[in-house]
């Protein structure tokens, strides 16, 4: 959801707002001690797909300026991308040698600056 507002002809600004929400993400649970005895990922296929992430949540957030000058547009924004800083589950590891799983996690808060230039 977005708005922009003309501040004189040729100058304006605007926000944008996205906020998005799922369920978590169905995964299938490691078989830790076959995983390890094999040297090799081994799942519990018994449980496939029996587990769930927790919830997805990502709210962004974006503040613009536009420059009309004559044939030519300039932008200037500054994105800021997952604004609550929430570590949404990517995926899981499992070391091989010692059987640990580890959760990987998405970006955390990016703010992503730009300025674009259209002729």
């Amino acid at each position: 959801m977005g708005r922009e507002w003309t501040i004189k002809p040729g100058f304006s600004v605007g926000a944008d707002t996205k906020v998005s929400v799922a369920g978590g993400q169905w995964y299938t649970p490691f078989n830790e001690r076959a995983t390890v005895e094999r040297g090799y990922v081994v799942y519990q296929e018994d449980k496939a797909y029996s587990l769930r992430n927790d919830l997805y949540f990502r709210w962004d957030l974006k503040f613009s300026f536009t420059w009309e000058l004559g044939r030519t547009t300039q932008k200037f924004f500054i994105d800021l991308q997952n604004l609550t800083n929430r570590k949404n589950i990517y995926t899981r590891t499992i070391n091989t040698e010692t059987g640990k799983i580890t959760q990987v996690n998405q970006i955390g808060l990016f703010p992503n600056v730009n300025y674009q230039f259209t002729f």
